[in-house]
């Protein structure tokens, strides 16, 4: 009944994925710091749901809005990774976990061409040679004013994330004995990943790493 009632505080606002706005997953929120990132994990009956928040950074090498084909192409491919959820996290194959959806999101995501804006001025031809100076003011303002907006952009997007969230069924959960975390494979900005479980035998906070990627349960039979 505990673990039903603390699954029921997590499992809210992004239907049957994990919420990062849970009042149980604030209470474990800590500053955005590049090379860390956070997972939850909750076990109920045979369903394992995860749910990972992580700067962007980490996954594809930077926090603006995307500002080229290059930056596109990098947010596109690490999406495609992380929607890859059984290569992310590989179950004991006797357990015979299948991986049933994923929601990938990010302010990097379609923002490829944030910040661009085409000016055309095509009914104000006929006027260009009367009105020289005033379009050369109103040229000026329009440059501040999208320096501003472009600075302002940046400022909103200075700390960009990926947050990710997998629902697993599992055949036969008494044989899940762990679980191997490859974001350290996929994504080498990854340094630690601090892992947050419930299940049936209670709450863990576990640091996974490059070096110790696994997460082991104790109810495999």
């Amino acid at each position: 009944m505990r673990n039903n009632a603390i699954a029921a505080l997590l499992l809210s606002g992004l239907g049957t994925s994990l919420s990062f706005h849970s009042p149980a997953f604030e209470r474990v929120h800590e500053a955005h710091q590049h090379g860390h990132a956070r997972l939850m994990l909750v076990q109920e009956n045979d369903e394992i749901q995860l749910a990972l928040e992580s700067p962007a950074m980490n996954i594809v090498g930077f926090e603006h809005a995307p500002h080229s084909e290059e930056d596109q192409e990098l947010v596109e491919k690490a999406t495609q990774k992380l929607q890859n959820g059984q290569s992310l996290f590989r179950f004991d194959p006797q357990a015979k976990c299948a991986l049933e959806h994923v929601r990938i999101s990010s302010e990097l995501i379609g923002k490829a061409n944030a910040g661009h804006h085409d000016s055309e001025h095509g009914e104000d031809d006929h006027h260009e040679h009367k009105h020289d100076k005033h379009d050369k003011h109103d040229e000026h303002h329009d440059e501040k004013e999208q320096a501003h907006h472009d600075d302002t952009h940046e400022k909103e997007n200075g700390h960009s994330e990926f947050h990710a969230s997998y629902h697993f069924e599992c055949e036969n959960i008494g044989q899940l004995a762990e679980i191997e975390v490859a974001l350290f494979e996929r994504f080498p900005g990854m340094e630690a990943v601090e892992a947050h479980i419930v299940n049936d035998h209670g709450q863990q906070v576990i640091e996974l790493t490059a070096a110790n990627p696994r997460i082991r349960f104790q109810n495999a039979k």
